[in-house]
């Protein structure tokens, strides 16, 4: 297609007005200026932001498209369009991992295939091709999650009418049974020995209100013997302790914003048991009673100068 310098469009939905610039006496063409009007204002690019007929027209169609769906109108989006938003949203709630994780597989693998794919146009295959050309079960995995993820999200939004396992349903679930070698995970003796090594002597005087003496102790025993995650183990409240369980009902994630309270992992709260003794002969079932007691609805293991755990701290 021969680029339409000196001419004006407007996009199929009718939002976005693209004004390409003729080409001056040394045959160079001007800037690419887009138009449109959004939230009651006018709004329009500024000058020298693209000089390239085709990116200034997926640019303007993707506009066309965000207003559009902000009026209540169908229109046709890109799945680049889709990721982006996609992605946008995410970094308000998103812990900071998944938001890389799902960001690097966007950019760095559907968009390079399919980012240029009109959703009512994606074909199963094209969709089952870039999962399975993927060169690992794990990377098949996360490809998939992440195009139901933003498919999903798309449908969610009315950017299309169409559901996301019309085109994922098909395709085979990569295995998620992955064999874990023993080695790289500590034996019970070796929590023993992390658990006694870590029994805290001296207190430091601005943190003597958060650690008491078997504070690092205790939150090696619950994490290995109750099969707490990370932020779920931060989130941990005394009143979260009862009788011979605990619920666990929340976690904390660190995003962009800050650190939020979500719920698990999986999406739904359960109960864990905690055994009365464990190896090494540490009563873990008083332990944690006791530290319950001790705080009340605080933080069973904040961190030392108070609040969540993070990389400063």
């Amino acid at each position: 297609m021969k680029a339409p310098y000196g001419k004006t469009f407007i996009t199929a939905e009718g939002q976005v007005r693209v004004r390409f610039p003729g080409k001056d006496a040394a045959g160079k063409a001007g800037y690419i200026r887009l138009s449109w009007s959004e939230g009651g204002k006018r709004q329009q690019t500024t000058a020298g932001t693209m000089d390239r007929w085709e990116d200034a027209w997926r640019e303007a169609n993707d506009i066309g498209a965000r207003v559009a769906i902000g009026k209540g109108l169908t229109a046709s989006v890109r799945l680049g369009f889709v990721l982006d938003e996609w992605i946008a949203e995410g970094k308000e709630h998103w812990s900071i991992r998944y938001l890389e994780d799902n960001d690097a597989i966007s950019e760095n693998v559907i968009k390079p295939v399919l980012g240029n794919v009109l959703l009512e146009e994606m074909t199963f295959r094209q969709v089952s091709d870039l999962i399975h050309s993927q060169p690992s079960e794990s990377a098949k995995r996360h490809v998939r999650a992440a195009l139901s993820s933003a498919l999903g999200y798309a449908k969610g939004r009315k950017m299309t009418e169409r559901d996301p396992e019309e085109l994922l349903a098909r395709i085979r679930r990569p295995k998620s049974l992955a064999y874990l070698d023993p080695s790289l995970y500590p034996n019970t003796g070796q929590v023993t020995a992390m658990a006694k090594a870590m029994k805290q002597t001296r207190k430091h005087k601005k943190a003597e209100d958060f650690v008491p003496p078997d504070y690092w102790q205790l939150m090696i025993l619950t994490a290995a013997y109750c099969g707490l995650r990370r932020g779920e183990l931060w989130e941990l409240r005394g009143t979260d302790i009862h009788g011979k369980s605990m619920k666990v009902s929340r976690q904390v994630v660190r995003t962009k914003s800050g650190m939020q309270v979500t719920a698990p992992k999986n999406g739904s709260s359960r109960e864990v048991f905690i055994a009365d003794k464990v190896p090494g002969g540490f009563r873990l079932r008083k332990m944690l009673r006791d530290r319950a007691k001790a705080v009340g609805s605080g933080l069973m293991f904040p961190a030392p100068r108070g609040g969540y755990w993070s990389p400063s701290n």
